[in-house]
Parts: structure tokens; C-alpha cells; sequence
């Protein structure tokens, strides 16, 4: 019965392409603030700079988008290097534990 679910709604995630490559690994989304459209990302495989494109992957997200802007404590930077938490303007909902990667071709 669930697989008749599962293709009637089509599953729990919409996946655009294949599943991102471990080597890609930027860091990992610690939370989101939904009335701002923010996350904060824990960075552990750096540099992320602002033009970067990301694809940030869950089990209910699969989101890419350029990176406009970047904050650490309220302050806007350029870049951020492994080890830095920082802020960023995401498009949609995130979760907790959701991953980011460096998108392919950039």
C-alpha cells in the first residue's frame, strides 16, 4: 500500500538531479530562521565566498542558488573559511542536518 502512495504523490523528495558527491562537501545547515528566509551554516570544507553556487540537499530540500550575501554576527563578509559559521539567504525551507555542497560547474 505504501508504494501506491509513493507514486501517487510521488515520494517525500523531489530530487532535480543525482544525489551530490561526498568531495563537494561544504558544511552542514545548524538552523533557519523562516521569517527572515536565513540559515545558518556551520562551514567545515572551505572556502564559501558571496557568487558561489551551492546545492544545499535533505531529505526534503533540494535547492540550488548563488550565494548573494553572507553574514558573521550580523556583519556581512565576502568569504568564509572551514571552521566559521555564517549566515545565508536561502530561497526556501530548510532543515536542520540538511547538507551543503559546492554545485557542479562552479
Amino acid at each position: 500500500m505504501f508504494e501506491f502512495l509513493k507514486k501517487l504523490f510521488g515520494g517525500t523528495k523531489k530530487q532535480v538531479g543525482p544525489p551530490p558527491k561526498k568531495k563537494d562537501h561544504i558544511g552542514d545547515v545548524t538552523h533557519y530562521y523562516g521569517k527572515v528566509n536565513a540559515a545558518v551554516i556551520k562551514i567545515k570544507n572551505g572556502p564559501l565566498s558571496v557568487g558561489d553556487t551551492i546545492r544545499i540537499y535533505g531529505k526534503h530540500v533540494d535547492l540550488t542558488q548563488k550565494v548573494t550575501q553572507m553574514q558573521i554576527d550580523h556583519k556581512p563578509i565576502q568569504s568564509a573559511k572551514s571552521g566559521q559559521i555564517v549566515g545565508l539567504e536561502v530561497k526556501t525551507k530548510l532543515h536542520e542536518h540538511d547538507s551543503v555542497y559546492r554545485a557542479a560547474g562552479s
